[in-house]
């Protein structure tokens, strides 16, 4: 990870229904849950708007 990439750190209450869906799908992609939460952003950041992502995570992955 890139030491000059700046964070938001943060903590969300989610459904547990939610929250089991997320860490399956996180282990389906071999990823983290934060990893997969922001893969899952990015992605639908993309699809609302892709002019304005400028953010590569990628890198998160």
């Amino acid at each position: 990870m890139n030491s000059q990439t700046e964070f938001y750190r943060s903590q969300y209450r989610l459904p547990i229904p939610i929250a089991n869906w997320l860490k399956m799908e996180a282990t389906a992609n071999f990823r983290s849950v934060n990893a997969e939460l922001i893969a899952i952003l990015h992605e639908t950041m993309q699809r609302r708007s892709p002019s304005k992502v400028t953010t590569d995570t990628e890198h998160l992955a």
